[in-house]
């Protein structure tokens, strides 16, 4: 009997082969086969079914049925790659398929996946990949999801084999776009507020990414994330873009837009642990309103527990049905912002941009802005739960503008503002009360919360130098690459030099710093 390891569920003899083992059965009677040996160094990483082939030319004596001789288990092999390897995704390669190179290229990102072990980066062209195609996934499946183990990087944005030099990377002009639109029949929705509605998405995936119990050394870097549409049961209609459970990942350079989902969390939802979100753009993603008319919370980012630190973002252009129109944090969670702009996000309820209950929240060097003619009445609403969980507010740095209100404290929660512009005043030691004099803020194309809004700060702003310096965080995550941790952040939200005057500006951007590129276009 030969033992054999397939790509598909049709074992032959030109299959990766296992080993063979000489057995003896008699009539009308079954054995229980154990094979031994060393496992073959030929077997590309992947996942692979497992059969065996009966030679019937070996049997001792009449074989009177020989279209039983071949078989498969339904159980599946995974050949992991070696630590520190790389992997190769590609739609349009056309080699082996066994991720060794851009030649012989995964074909889909679901087979790279399951053959990275932590230590393993995974490259992946230009392209729309889908979580239902690949092993051990079917056509259509809306539960299937990409999933990063543990240590493992995925990389997009590179040329691939299609072009000139494969390792070029360039998200801009190779996007790599991790798709839930499973069947590609999404109808194009310019309002957010449509998404849950749109009967072409109610086949989408309802987590198109997940990141499980993922550490620092876990990182998605340099893709768009989109189609995701979270409803069903409770606890499945969080995290439409993303969904993330315990750990410390690192998201880089992405982008989520299009996310819905019915509670919270369109783009992304993290529930435990501490997720990092760098240089990363978070458009047009929604929550709540769907067929249950349920009012979701958080559209660009929801916190049901843990962490998330977002830095260097960009977050516009989301809506959320109930509270938090781009972020919320739910008690016992802990949120932090530095160097983001927020503009033109909205709530039907309370928190246009940042909706708090029994939380922590802080905004450093952050732009939040809402100049649109449904502006919701708070920008920035904290809430105590209980008397021993009290919800603090802590700002520095920062302009809040266009609201009726920019920050509202209820229930005794601790609210701190100190060298930030807040429209309509709010005391503490640095704070104005005067317009910042943004150089375009609904951008050429003359929409509000698209990318190309120019929050710059035009000559004469009273926020030039108006910031502190000490209230720059260190650069733990060593975002300028100098290998220094421990100098206060050094560059802005497009970039360039954190303090480029006399002293720091209010606000994400320096003066005379370039807004008109996506943080995640940046990335290359």
């Amino acid at each position: 009997m030969d033992f054999y390891a397939s790509v598909d569920n049709k074992i032959t003899a030109s299959d990766y082969s296992l080993g063979r083992i000489n057995i003896g059965l008699s009539v009308n009677s079954w054995t229980l086969i154990t094979l031994h040996g060393t496992f073959p160094t030929d077997i590309p990483p992947g996942a692979y079914y497992v059969g065996w082939i009966i030679d019937p030319e070996n049997l001792n004596g009449d074989e009177t049925n020989e279209l039983n001789n071949t078989a498969v288990s339904p159980s599946q092999l995974t050949v992991t790659a070696d630590s520190g390897r790389t992997l190769y995704v590609d739609l349009s390669a056309h080699g082996t398929g066994d991720g060794s190179s851009w030649s012989n290229a995964f074909p889909t990102l679901q087979d790279a996946l399951a053959a990275a072990e932590s230590g393993c980066q995974i490259r992946v062209a230009g392209g729309v990949y889908t979580p239902d195609r690949g092993i051990g996934t079917a056509p259509g499946d809306r539960r299937a999801t990409f999933s990063l183990n543990p240590g493992v990087t995925v990389a997009g944005g590179y040329a691939g084999a299609a072009g000139p030099d494969p390792d070029v990377r360039d998200t801009k002009n190779h996007p790599t776009i991790l798709s839930g639109d499973l069947n590609g029949d999404d109808a194009a929705v310019e309002d957010p507020r449509e998404l849950g509605s749109d009967p072409s998405r109610k086949d989408n995936s309802l987590h198109v990414a997940t990141l499980l119990d993922a550490d620092g050394t876990t990182v998605l870097d340099g893709v768009r994330i989109t189609g995701g549409y979270a409803d069903e049961t409770a606890e499945i209609r969080y995290g439409a873009g993303l969904y993330i459970s315990a750990g410390a990942p690192r998201v880089q350079g992405c982008e989520f837009t299009g996310n819905w989902a019915a509670l919270g969390g369109g783009a992304i939802c993290t529930s435990a642990g501490n997720a990092e979100i760098i240089d990363s753009t978070l458009c047009g993603n929604a929550s709540g309103l769907g067929p249950e008319k349920d009012l979701g919370d958080g559209s660009a980012v929801y916190v049901r527990g843990g962490g998330a630190t977002l830095i260097n973002c960009s977050v516009h252009g989301n809506f959320a049905w109930g509270r938090g129109g781009a972020v919320t944090v739910v008690p016992g969670g802990v949120f932090a912002a530095i160097n983001c702009c927020f503009h033109a996000n909205q709530a039907a309820t309370q928190g246009g941009t940042i909706y708090s209950i029994g939380s922590l929240v802080t905004l450093v060097n952050c732009t939040v802005l809402d100049d649109s003619p449904h502006a919701s009445v708070n920008a920035v609403l904290c809430e105590t739960w209980v008397p021993d969980d009290r919800a603090e507010l802590r700002v520095a740095n920062c302009i809040l503008w266009g609201h009726e209100r920019q920050v509202a404290g209820v229930r005794d929660s601790f609210v701190a503002v100190a060298f930030s512009d807040i429209q309509g005043g709010w005391p503490g030691t640095g704070n104005l009360d005067a317009d910042p004099l943004f150089v375009d803020p609904a951008g050429p194309d003359g929409r509000i919360g698209t990318k190309d809004d120019d929050l710059r700060l035009r000559r004469g702003s009273p926020c030039l130098d108006a910031g502190s310096v000490d209230a720059l965080p260190e650069d733990v995550l060593d975002l300028d690459g100098d290998g220094d941790v421990q100098e206060r952040l050094p560059i802005d939200l497009a970039g360039a030099a954190r303090v480029a005057g006399d002293g720091v500006d209010l606000g994400a951007y320096e003066a005379g710093t370039s807004a008109t590129e996506s943080p995640s276009d940046r990335r290359g």
